[in-house]
Parts: structure tokens; C-alpha cells; sequence
């Protein structure tokens, strides 16, 4: 008959040189970076393959959880674009990660999911799909129930307090933080047929819910290092002593408005306070951020119009890589979410729609990406602060979209 026509087995698990090489480079990265303690004792339970959900709290959670696992294998879901970044995009497809897009369903995605953890593999996955910026859970959608529906595994929570207090999403400069995970048994796959999408849905929010600020007020963990409070000037947009945008700038370990001299500092449990009996801060920094979109969304609601000249970069000439294809306007209203501009060489109006938004990814200070059908689409603004007013306008409309759909089923 010739040629063998039998299918090959597609590769979906780590491979085991990798999984040892980023085991053993977790171990090492962590001990210089932190100091971690895990609790594994629900894993005992868990021989078999499962989906293992974590609270999103830094940009190092991967190597948190390779360190908590040990030597077994993972499959982290990652967001799509990360695959196009350098040098983690190499890095992750060849680690076989699996991408997924954000916020909407991703039937590739859950495909190689499922064969993962029917090869006994671990697949690792944030409910929330980005990192919280504030050390409290960012919005979780319901995809979640769906997603644990369809793969019918045994699902465990990898719970870590501390990660964000070390690396804060917002972080300029070094930190050092004790940290420390609980594995929880967020149910088994024997469970999935009584419990309803409701139940599923509390039980995965329970097991992942960890408020720093709460916490600290208690554990007091000392964050070590020499500026604490760099980089929130980058998500810090409107001042509460005098409202003027966009006006801080870090020095040392204060920030200082430009515009009314209003001085705060970070103590070392991660607390601010202002410098002056004059100023005027918040003690967190969730506190500050809850203020500030509320701040933002109520002017926004009442007609503001904001708009911010942007550079395009996007995987359009190379699936695999990011480059600059353009420029333009974006342009945030009550009614619209508009981009105009050139897209290689042309003309482009692209309106999206507010309510198929429920978030944007972003990197503080730099960009934000925009849910794009066609391609991977990131914008850079010429103010590179104004990227935290686009993100908490939108929190602030999924907030609200979240009253409206509590008060019409109570």
C-alpha cells in the first residue's frame, strides 16, 4: 500500500527538555526576585489532567506557577498577541501555549485544551484575562462557565497573595515582597452536572478572590525596595486636589503634581500618604482608581469627547510580528468608538462597538489594544498617560452594564 497514511499525534503538552529547563529557571528567578512559600496540598487529589485557574496578579504569574507545580507539566492560554511579542512570543509557541483570543470564544483554543488535559496535562488559565492594575480582581466574564463546561475536567484554583504587592502591573522600579499560594479544589468534573452556571461561576470567583489592600491591613508584608511608588504616574491621571489631567511625575519614591505641587508617598507596606498637611491623597491605590473612573465616567456620561492621536503597530505585513503600520485619531464618545487614520498608506474609519468591548488590554504608559476582527491592532498615544483613560472608561460602562443586569434580575 505504500505510504502510511495514519494520522500523527499532535504535540500539544510541553515538551520535557522545556518543561525541566523552565522549571529549574523559575526556581532560580524567583529566589533572587522574592521570597514564596506554596501550599500543595490539594494537588494531591488531582493525578489526572485538569484546568488550573489563577488570579492574574503580575507579569510574572508563569513562573509563579511552574514553581508551585514543581516538575509536573503546563499549558499556559495565553492572549493571542503575546505570541507576536519579543522575546516572549518565540519563547511560548515553544513552549506549545496555547492562544487564545481575549473575551470571546476561541473554539481552536478549546480544542487543544481538552486534548491537554486528556494527555494527564495541566492547563493554566486566567479567568479575568489580564493582569489587575489595583491588587483587586479585575472583571471576570461569564466565558468561564463555558469554557469549564465544554472541557469537563476537573477544575483547581492556584491562589496567590502577595504577587501583586511584588510586581505590580504599574511597577517602574525593583520590588521585593513574601508571597505565598494555596491550591484549591474549585470542583470536580463529577460536579459539572448538578451544579448550575451561577454556582460554577461563584465557586471559580471565590476560589481566586484575593484583595491585597485587605490583606496588608493585616499581614503587613514589607515590600523592599527604593522607589515604590514609580510608575503610578502612569495610571494616576487626574489629580484629587486640583483635577488636572495627566499631571504627575514621579521622583524618588513621591509623585508631585506639576500643576498644584499636591506631594504623596508609598510607605513600605505599600500604603500612600501625603507629604504636606495640604495634600491630598488616597491611602491605596484601588482607592484612587475607583475615584479616578468614576471621575472620568460620569464626564464622559455627560458628553466629554476623547480623543488622542495614536501610532499603529500591528501584525498585518507579518502574522508573526508587530510593526508600525500607521497613524490616526482615536476618538471615544458617548455613541462611538472610532479610529481615523492611514492604515498602510490608506485612508481608514473603523467604528467599533462599545458594547462588544468589555475591556482593553494594556501596558501602562504605552499602549492599549483595540478589538479588531481582521488583525492584532495596538495603539500608541502621542501622551502616552492618556492610555489609562480609554481603559477606565470602559471599566466604567462594564460597571454600569453590571448594575443594569443585577437590577433587572432582582
Amino acid at each position: 500500500m505504500g505510504k502510511n497514511n495514519k494520522k500523527k499525534k499532535e504535540k500539544i503538552l510541553m515538551p520535557v527538555w522545556l518543561n525541566i529547563i523552565f522549571t529549574l529557571g523559575s526556581k532560580v528567578i524567583l529566589l533572587f526576585l522574592t521570597k514564596i512559600k506554596h501550599n500543595r496540598k490539594a494537588l494531591k487529589n488531582h493525578k489526572e489532567g485538569f484546568l488550573l485557574l489563577y488570579n492574574h496578579y503580575s507579569n510574572k504569574d508563569h513562573f509563579i506557577i511552574k514553581d508551585a507545580l514543581n516538575f509536573r507539566r503546563v499549558n499556559y492560554v495565553v492572549a493571542s498577541s503575546y505570541l507576536l511579542t519579543k522575546p516572549v512570543g518565540p519563547i511560548l509557541r515553544m513552549a506549545r501555549a496555547i492562544s487564545k483570543e481575549q473575551f470571546k470564544p476561541d473554539l481552536v483554543a478549546i480544542r487543544k485544551i481538552k486534548k491537554s488535559i486528556d494527555q494527564k496535562g495541566i492547563v493554566a488559565i486566567a479567568p479575568t484575562g489580564q493582569t489587575t492594575v489595583d491588587g483587586n480582581p479585575s472583571f471576570m466574564p461569564d466565558t468561564i462557565v463555558k469554557l469549564i463546561k465544554l472541557v469537563k475536567s476537573d477544575v483547581v484554583a492556584l491562589k496567590s497573595k502577595g504577587s501583586y504587592l511584588c510586581f505590580p502591573k504599574w511597577r517602574g522600579s525593583k520590588r521585593k515582597c513574601r508571597i505565598q499560594t494555596e491550591f484549591v479544589t474549585v470542583l470536580k468534573k463529577e460536579e459539572l452536572k448538578t451544579l448550575s452556571d451561577q454556582e460554577i461561576f461563584e465557586r471559580v470567583y471565590d476560589a481566586i478572590y484575593v484583595s491585597e489592600d485587605a490583606d496588608q491591613l493585616t499581614l503587613k508584608r514589607v515590600i523592599k525596595g527604593k522607589s515604590l511608588i514609580q510608575g503610578l504616574e502612569n495610571i494616576f491621571t487626574v489629580c484629587p486636589k486640583c483635577n488636572n489631567r495627566h499631571s504627575y511625575i514621579s521622583i524618588g519614591n513621591k509623585l508631585i503634581c506639576e500643576k498644584c505641587k499636591n506631594e504623596i508617598t508609598m510607605d513600605k507596606y505599600g500604603f500612600l500618604h501625603p507629604l504636606k498637611d495640604s495634600d491630598i491623597c488616597f491611602d491605596t491605590v484601588s482607592k484612587w482608581l475607583s475615584w479616578e473612573k468614576d471621575f472620568l465616567g460620569k464626564e464622559f456620561i455627560n458628553g466629554y469627547i476623547y480623543q488622542e492621536d495614536v501610532i499603529l503597530k500591528s501584525n498585518l505585513k507579518d502574522p508573526l510580528k508587530m510593526e508600525e503600520i500607521g497613524s490616526g485619531k482615536i476618538i471615544l464618545s458617548k455613541d462611538e468608538f472610532k479610529l481615523v487614520g492611514k492604515i498602510l498608506d490608506q485612508d481608514v474609519e473603523k467604528v467599533y462597538k462599545m458594547e462588544q468591548i468589555p475591556q482593553l488590554p494594556f501596558d501602562p504608559g504605552v499602549r492599549f489594544e483595540i478589538p479588531n476582527e481582521e488583525m492584532f491592532l495596538r495603539a500608541y498615544p502621542n501622551d502616552p498617560k492618556s492610555v489609562m483613560d480609554y481603559v477606565l472608561i470602559f471599566d466604567y460602562l462594564n460597571d454600569l452594564k453590571l448594575i443594569k443586569e443585577n437590577n433587572h434580575e432582582n
